[in-house]
């Protein structure tokens, strides 16, 4: 159990990282000299790219989830 709260509690920190470091990236593209600039907008599109892949990962985690608690069920919903 301790276990299972550690690796979320690691999982927000690492969200709030990633949104914090393209907020940054936002802000440094227009501060910084050449190729500083494009550098920045090109590490806050990474950043962004990672916080899709997280919530598509949940997403699909829970997913899995759904579909094993149906399968277990019995699948009590029929198609019309």
């Amino acid at each position: 159990m301790q276990r299972v709260r550690q690796q979320k509690l690691e999982k927000e920190a690492i969200k709030i990282g990633v949104k914090a470091t393209s907020s940054l990236c936002e802000g440094l593209v227009e501060v910084l000299p050449f190729p500083g600039g494009p550098c920045a907008a090109l590490l806050g599109q990474v950043a962004l790219l990672v916080s899709s892949a997280m919530a598509n990962h949940d997403n699909l985690k829970a997913l899995q989830e759904m579909a094993a608690e149906l399968m277990v069920c019995g699948g009590g919903v029929r198609a019309a």
